[in-house]
């Protein structure tokens, strides 16, 4: 029997000015009502598991869409629709779409489960990193493998993340979205679920953090993992994510 893995589409736009979509399942402003219009035409489509989104803490004007498909194959039926041609023409009317094209990022999780639980957490740490397009992954998934264990238990324990879960983007569009040199591309991501920002920034000031960065640096320097560039802002930020029930 074949097992397949769930697959993440993790969609990057910049709203139009004004636009705020907190809440947006109860709010009564046009635009938020379309792009939960948006949300319903994705629950019908087969292969749908689950939706996610939310405004970036640190700027506001970012905005991260979290759909999780059964199947690689169940996204692409789904992009390949005329559902999905028309909700791109709706897309533009939430979204400044035209001065800032969205980044999509196709991303299978090593522990899908852990994943969903970030998300729902109080607040999500979301972070992107870089390889050079000449590293093999595989050489990549090896070396962060070696330190990964170490890390995951340590963000769990110490950091008292509610879950946490890394992994490995197989496809972004455009071709070099948040690469902030050219010769590279967008390769892992991840996503660690905390009670709040205070406690995240609490636990980055303890030994036990500064331990897992001397790990990650014995990474960076094996592999040049490097930060990503959210359009033009940081690798790492917080997202209060709110789920598409």
């Amino acid at each position: 029997m074949t097992t397949f893995q769930p697959v993440n589409d993790c969609i990057i736009l910049y709203v139009k000015e004004g636009v705020k979509l907190g809440n947006a399942t109860t709010s009564e402003d046009p635009t938020a009502k379309t792009f939960v219009q948006l949300t319903e035409t994705l629950k019908a489509q087969r292969g749908y598991l689950y939706q996610y989104w939310g405004h970036q803490v640190e700027n506001p004007n970012i905005f991260l869409w979290f759909i999780d498909w059964a199947t690689h194959e169940d996204f692409t039926t789904y992009t390949s629709s005329e559902s999905f041609n028309e909700s791109k023409k709706n897309l533009a009317e939430v979204f400044d779409v035209a001065a800032k094209p969205p980044m999509i990022f196709l991303t299978k999780f090593h522990d899908p489960t852990s994943m969903v639980g970030a998300l729902r957490s109080p607040v999500t740490e979301v972070a992107f990193y870089t390889l050079p397009d000449s590293t093999s992954h595989a050489h990549a998934a090896e070396v962060v493998d070696r330190s990964l264990g170490f890390v995951m238990s340590a963000v769990t324990t110490a950091g008292k993340a509610h879950a946490g879960a890394t992994g490995w983007i197989f496809s972004s569009e455009p071709k070099g979205a948040a690469a902030p040199t050219e010769g590279t591309a967008v390769a892992l991501h991840g996503v660690f679920g905390y009670d709040s920002i205070e406690a995240h920034m609490r636990w980055r000031e303890t030994p036990e953090h500064a331990q897992v960065m001397v790990a990650m640096g014995e990474v960076d320097k094996e592999i040049e993992l490097r930060d990503a560039d959210i359009f033009g802002g940081p690798c790492m930020f917080h997202v209060h994510f709110e789920e598409g029930k």
